[in-house]
């Protein structure tokens, strides 16, 4: 259906992404970028992962803070 067929960070307010990275749940690195126009397709390598549970990392830089940040999280691989 073309919905939400990409995992990718929205950015707002006054920051950059530095990282952006999505792992298995044996702690592999699926997907990663540092630019906020990418986003993770529910591949690795051009091969469909399997369906899940994957964690995130997202390191971001705040300009009013003005410090780097670490988000982290987990994101359900349906289709």
């Amino acid at each position: 259906d073309s919905k939400n067929d990409i995992f990718k960070v929205i950015k707002y307010g006054y920051s950059d992404i530095v990282s952006f990275e999505v792992y298995n749940r044996w702690g592999n690195r699926v997907f990663s970028t540092t630019s906020e126009e990418v986003g993770w397709d529910g591949k690795y390598l051009g091969t469909d992962c399997e369906l899940g549970t994957y964690f995130y990392l997202l390191r971001y830089r705040c300009h009013l803070k003005n410090e780097t940040l670490l988000l982290k999280g987990d994101v359900t691989l349906l289709r």
